[in-house]
């Protein structure tokens, strides 16, 4: 959420404070099963980042993810502006509504949104 608002807007939102929230929940969780540095498994399981390695390897992941997130966002950035639009008039969408917005695009299974 907070990349396509900063795609949208151009700027930073207070309102992503629980996108950040939740990756660094995640990082933490990868973190103390040792996805980062190797394998390697955090002395404090309650602060995994406090080893150099791992905290610098969780940053790099976090950066790679969020620049896919900004290429993917740029690609489908017309689908992007269909929603922004479609919220801006009304701040909440149904499934419904989304299917109905969405369904002159066309998407098969495994491959990206066209």
């Amino acid at each position: 959420g907070h990349e396509a608002v900063r795609l949208v807007l151009g700027e930073e939102w207070t309102g992503a404070t629980s996108d950040f929230r939740n990756v660094k929940t995640r990082l933490w969780a990868l973190a103390v099963h040792g996805y980062f540095a190797d394998g390697m498994i955090p002395f404090d399981v309650n602060n995994p980042f406090e080893h150099k390695e791992i905290k610098e390897s969780a940053d790099r992941f976090a950066h790679e993810c969020r620049v896919k997130t900004q290429e993917l966002l740029k690609k489908h950035r017309a689908t992007l502006n269909l929603l922004t639009d479609a919220l801006l008039e009304k701040s909440d969408l149904t499934s419904s509504e989304l299917e109905i917005l969405l369904a002159g695009i066309t998407y098969t299974k495994g491959e990206a949104i066209q």
